[in-house]
């Protein structure tokens, strides 16, 4: 189950990277992004994120944030913290950041 596509373990993935960035917004000192291990970690949300504007609009609304702004903004609050200086999402594992998520997002203009 956990390595199906679309499986338990991407649904966790997607859900840690938006733990991961709420977190962030609220000034956590520091998240462990789990999403961040696997290539595919949180890529198929991220541009479910960006294609899909019924699905941004209903994420956006959790973070009570604009839509159109959402895809940028987790980029920029997310891509910041994974390095240092002020790295604060840490990511398990030897091999360190390894997901290509943040990639599909816009950059903030």
């Amino acid at each position: 189950m956990l390595d199906q596509p679309g499986g338990l373990a991407a649904s966790l993935n997607d859900f840690n990277l938006l733990s991961c960035f709420d977190a962030l917004r609220r000034d956590e000192p520091w998240v462990v992004g789990y999403w961040g291990m696997d290539h595919e970690g949180g890529r198929k949300l991220a541009q479910r994120l960006v294609r899909d504007p019924k699905f941004r609009e209903s994420v956006a609304s959790v973070f009570e944030l604009a839509a159109d702004e959402l895809p940028a903004l987790i980029r920029a609050t997310i891509g910041p913290a994974l390095t240092q200086p002020g790295k604060r999402v840490w990511v398990p594992g030897d091999w360190g950041f390894n997901s290509g998520a943040l990639d599909d997002l816009p950059e903030a203009t």
